[in-house]
């Protein structure tokens, strides 16, 4: 499962790769699926749908300076697989009327587009239905630096720890590191984005 979702993704990817990096032009779509949000009887080719997730979102930032844009798509349709594989007439009816497989083409066309700039991100498709997938983080909760640290203490705040008001949307590490470490330490971190970039390249053999 893995080795076809997340190999053959990869694979195809780099053999095309050299081409778009030469005509200074690409886009590419990862297919992946709502299935990596979890269900029983899906475990493997859920973990391979998330996958894609975070190779869209890398091969992005190595992309985006020679204008090759990658994004990926959870697409849902009527199909005779669908058909053959769910055992609800009614869940069928509505995907035969509402959710051909052919409405899935108009997203696919605009991302690939030459005027379209977005990169790195993942969208569902159902129908004529168009929905944007991230990850998000909540502000979360910081334990106090005068007490111990332990379970006790985020047993009693876990509120706070799923609370989702005024929860951040990551688009790349450069972006979040800075405010993790602000958030850890306040203004004392004095982290910048320079500072995560350095400290994630490759060390000097």
């Amino acid at each position: 499962m893995l080795g076809v979702h997340v190999g053959g993704s990869w694979n195809v990817t780099q053999a095309a790769w050299p081409h778009m990096k030469k005509q200074k032009f690409g886009r590419v779509i990862m297919t992946t699926s709502l299935m990596m949000i979890g269900m029983e009887t899906q475990s493997t080719y859920g973990t391979a749908k998330m996958a894609l997730v975070g190779l869209t979102r890398a091969i992005a930032h190595e992309g985006k300076e020679h204008n090759i844009h990658v994004n990926s798509l959870a697409p849902s349709g009527y199909t005779p697989l669908a058909e053959r594989a769910l055992q609800n007439e009614q869940i069928l009816s509505i995907m035969k009327r509402f959710m051909p497989a052919a409405e899935v083409a108009p997203p696919v066309l605009w991302l690939v587009h030459e005027d379209c700039a977005v990169n790195g991100e993942s969208f569902t498709a159902q129908g004529r239905r168009v929905g944007r997938l991230f990850i998000a983080e909540t502000p979360g909760f910081l334990g106090p630096e005068d007490r111990d640290w332990n379970m006790e203490i985020i047993r009693d705040n876990w509120e706070k720890v799923v609370d989702e008001t005024g929860y951040a949307v990551h688009t790349d590490i450069k972006e979040s590191g800075p405010r993790m470490f602000a958030q850890v330490a306040g203004a004392k971190s004095g982290i910048s984005t320079e500072m995560v970039i350095e400290a994630f390249q490759p060390k000097a053999s």
